[in-house]
């Protein structure tokens, strides 16, 4: 709500007007002449647009120590043992979807939860995916997510999130090395199956 100038009577036909932030002396004019631009005066008004400034964000790489090891993972067996561990009894509830980051030696430098979504699919931002990949600077990548229907045939969204990942890894010197689909009786894996071929 906008304030309005206090307006002081000195004169029969003067009037002084003040800043009703700082009291600060805006102008003096006779009644006719009382104009509704003065409201406030020049440094209360730089203050109040201060305040309304919208201010940058300052972005940081940030990362916690895990309780999971580091481990060489080079087989979509090794992958699936270690990523089962980020599942518990939700892993037939509802669809979640994590990344697992690899050095150039196959050995794990980190991992991230993407994304938790219902109990027949979640959605993956590839741009979510990219930043932990740049972050890392892992040379390569591993998507897991599981279904929790049981079954781990690859849906065609699974197919067309595969694609779009593999694209955009590549332009970051980067490279998607599975997915993994796994539930609480087994796995399937994209590489086994020769289907990262993009």
């Amino acid at each position: 709500m906008k304030k309005i100038s206090k307006k002081t009577k000195i004169h029969n036909a003067l009037w002084v007007i003040e800043c009703p932030e700082c009291g600060a002396y805006l102008a003096s004019a006779s009644e006719r002449d009382l104009l509704p631009q003065f409201s406030i005066c020049c440094k209360c008004s730089n203050k109040e647009s201060e305040k309304m400034t919208k201010k940058s964000v300052e972005f940081s790489l940030t990362s916690k120590q895990s309780d999971m090891e580091v481990a060489v993972v080079n087989s979509s067996k090794s992958a699936y043992d270690y990523v089962k561990k980020f599942y518990f009894a939700d892993i037939d509830i509802y669809e979640s979807v994590f990344i697992l980051l690899l050095n150039q030696s196959s050995k794990t430098v980190g991992f991230a939860k993407i994304s938790q979504g219902g109990v027949c699919s979640t959605t993956v931002d590839v741009k979510i995916v990219c930043k932990y990949v740049v972050d890392s600077l892992c040379t390569g990548a591993i998507i897991v997510h599981n279904h929790p229907s049981g079954g781990t045939e690859p849906s065609k969204e699974d197919d067309c999130l595969t694609e779009k990942l593999c694209n955009a890894l590549k332009l970051l010197d980067s490279k998607l090395l599975d997915h993994i689909i796994i539930s609480s009786s087994g796995y399937y894996s994209y590489a086994d199956n020769g289907k990262l071929l993009f």
